[in-house]
């Protein structure tokens, strides 16, 4: 089935622009028409329902209201048995208090008394305080530490001394160039003695003596 051809457009006009506002002047929307509309919209959102559940109040803005003023609370009635139970607390609170003052005091008691003896047992057995003590322990290390430091002035001395020597050794010695000259030298001294000995022995009829092993 072929499709059927579309209709031919048809020209239209919009007729908007020929709406007057009521005074005959403007175009739509009209200024006056838009103030009317705001001030409806305006007393809608102060008048109408709210827009959720319940829908029971307006829309209009709640004032916020000042708390109401602070009212002293009356403090609740005491009774005998509230009066007896705060007094057993106090009591227990200073009993708690007094014994915890009489461990501490007879604690330092016993430190002290423990100090004491200490002190007598000491100068019973000529045994030295713990100042004495502190102080030979200082001069103990003060000693240690000068010991130490001498040794190591010794070594450092002995080192230089040895690097000296060395050096000096050094000093003496020819160069590379002049040592194998000597070298060369003492080769061919001892090359001409041992020829010298050679001959000798040839002279002598000794010269089976130079077939003999070494």
């Amino acid at each position: 089935k072929p499709p059927k051809p579309p209709p031919p457009p048809q020209p239209f006009e919009l007729l908007t622009d020929a709406i007057k506002d009521p005074g005959g002047k403007g175009t739509l929307p009209a200024p006056a028409e838009k103030e009317r509309v705001l001030r409806d919209m305006a007393r809608d959102e102060l008048v109408l329902p709210e827009r959720r559940w319940p829908y029971l109040s307006t829309r209009a803005p709640v004032q916020p209201k000042a708390p109401p003023p602070a009212v002293a609370v009356p403090p609740p009635p005491t009774t005998t048995s509230t009066e007896l139970r705060r007094a057993a607390l106090e009591m227990d609170k200073l009993k708690r208090q007094i014994e915890e003052e009489r461990t501490a005091q007879a604690e330092a008691r016993r430190r002290e008394e423990a100090k004491e003896a200490t002190k007598k047992v000491a100068g019973a057995l000529d045994l030295p305080s713990a100042r004495d003590k502190a102080r030979r322990e200082r001069e103990e290390a003060a000693a240690r530490r000068r010991a130490f430091q001498r040794e190591q002035a010794e070594k450092d001395a002995a080192h230089r001394t040895a690097l000296g020597d060395m050096y000096a050794r050094v000093a003496q010695r020819p160069f590379l160039f002049q040592q194998q000259g000597i070298d060369a030298k003492v080769f061919e001294e001892t090359q001409a003695a041992y020829d010298k000995f050679e001959s000798a022995l040839k002279k002598q009829g000794l010269s089976d003596l130079l077939d003999l092993p070494r």
